[in-house]
């Protein structure tokens, strides 16, 4: 599957956005359902401190990162609302690139570096 980055500082507006364009979405946060009040999860200052979170709709993952939100990945099915984000000066976006190693060794060095 491929996966647009998202670059933005205003995670809880961004997240706050996805969920009002789809509202029939789930939060996962570290694995668990998010409480219902947005606002008791929702906060930059929260954002950070989860180390996996989701937003899945009827299954699929559309919106996640691991360790912080400046690694949000997005799918590629988010584009339209990606793009009306990116106009309302919400974010930029780009597609990922996950680079992988060119033999075992050189992904050891970078692993252990």
């Amino acid at each position: 599957m491929e996966y647009f980055e998202v670059d933005t500082s205003r995670y809880s507006r961004v997240i706050r956005a996805v969920l009002e364009a789809h509202p029939k979405s789930e939060v996962l946060i570290n694995g668990a359902s998010a409480p219902e009040a947005i606002d008791d999860w929702c906060s930059n200052e929260k954002l950070k401190k989860y180390v996996n979170f989701s937003v899945t709709l009827e299954g699929r993952e559309l919106w996640s990162y691991h360790d912080h939100p400046a690694n949000l990945l997005v799918v590629l099915s988010e584009q339209r609302l990606l793009d009306r984000l990116a106009s309302e000066g919400l974010l930029r976006f780009s597609p990922a690139e996950f680079k992988k190693p060119k033999s075992l060794w050189k992904g050891l060095k970078q692993y252990f570096a």
